[in-house]
């Protein structure tokens, strides 16, 4: 799986978001429920102070429900983390990475998704990242989806200037290659 997005937004002639975001994931079943992964996000985020935040996992899963209709599984690895916030030195460190994704198909033209993933600081269990988003996807054409997300960053530490909790509420087109 690869992914990225970028949000971008102005209010009465000031920015008021810029943000920049990309996943690739790769699994590799060796079970009938179980399976490897490798994990790797990168993170812009100008209005949170965030230059970079890079993280790369390896790790297993287990498929919880795996019938088709609801999918459920749960993930966990080490993590490595760098990041980098506007200001400050950067700052690379090993982590624990928790993660749950469910899908649930409605019918052949809808679908719910949720997602989350707990980063922890394995030397210092405050510095935690939760990442959770809820997304309804329905086709509108046989290439083209409208998708909308629902998601949460919680950074408990964050740069000099940002809040701990960000709230976005997304609508999207998905173009299916």
């Amino acid at each position: 799986n690869l992914s990225a997005d970028g949000d971008y937004g102005e209010s009465e002639g000031k920015k008021n978001l810029e943000r920049l975001s990309g996943e690739s994931q790769f699994n590799y079943n060796w079970g009938r429920k179980s399976f490897w992964f490798v994990v790797g996000t990168a993170n812009h985020d100008d209005m949170a102070s965030l230059d970079y935040r890079l993280v790369a996992s390896p790790g297993v899963g287990y498929k919880l429900l795996s019938t088709g209709k609801p999918n459920l599984s749960v993930e966990i690895g080490p993590a490595y983390m760098a990041e980098q916030y506007r200001n400050e030195s950067g700052d690379g460190y090993i982590a624990i990475r928790l993660g749950q994704k469910l899908e649930y198909i409605i019918n052949q033209y809808s679908k719910v998704t949720q997602q989350c993933s707990f980063l922890t600081n394995v030397s210092n269990i405050d510095d935690t990242i939760i990442h959770a988003e809820i997304a309804v996807e329905s086709v509108l054409t046989k290439r083209l989806n409208l998708r909308i997300t629902l998601k949460d960053d919680f950074v408990n530490r964050p740069g000099a200037e940002a809040e701990k909790n960000d709230l976005y509420l997304i609508s999207s087109l998905v173009l299916k290659l």
